[in-house]
């Protein structure tokens, strides 16, 4: 897994935002994607090294639920694909992830096309926007990929 390249495509995804917002849920979130833990709204969200530190935390956190929902199968996958199920772990953390039972199952026997089905049968992909379509196309490059010729 490529650490710099998934930093970037998860701050693509997520964006940027050196200061506190309200995320789509309401909840107080700054920099990356990070919900604010109770005192953290004291620290200083305009400076960029709080943010970076933050979502190397984030990051850390999201490869371990990664790895955990994939049975410890992570790195066995295509590189593209492990950065999907990490921003996913990212995106919605690993207790809404595990609510992915069927998308889950076809990610462990690895039915990559099935992957994106499930993704697009999902509330998730209706709210999300391009992220969703984006990772759905990963899922369907790698059933290319691998397809019989």
């Amino acid at each position: 897994m490529d650490r710099t390249i998934l930093r970037q495509e998860i701050e693509h995804h997520e964006g940027r935002v050196e200061g506190i917002y309200d995320d789509s849920l309401g909840f107080k979130t700054a920099g990356i994607g990070h919900r604010l833990l109770p005192g953290e709204e004291r620290l200083d969200w305009g400076d960029a090294a709080v943010v970076d530190r933050a979502f190397e935390t984030d990051l850390d956190i999201a490869i371990g639920d990664a790895r955990t929902f994939c049975n410890g199968e992570l790195e066995s996958y295509p590189q593209d694909v492990q950065h999907v199920v990490v921003g996913l772990a990212f995106n919605l953390g690993l207790g809404r992830l595990l609510g992915f039972k069927r998308f889950r199952a076809a990610l462990m026997s690895r039915q990559w096309e099935e992957c994106a089905a499930e993704l697009i049968d999902s509330r998730w992909y209706t709210q999300t926007g391009r992220r969703a379509r984006d990772y759905v196309g990963v899922f369907r490059r790698s059933a290319s990929r691998e397809a019989p010729v």
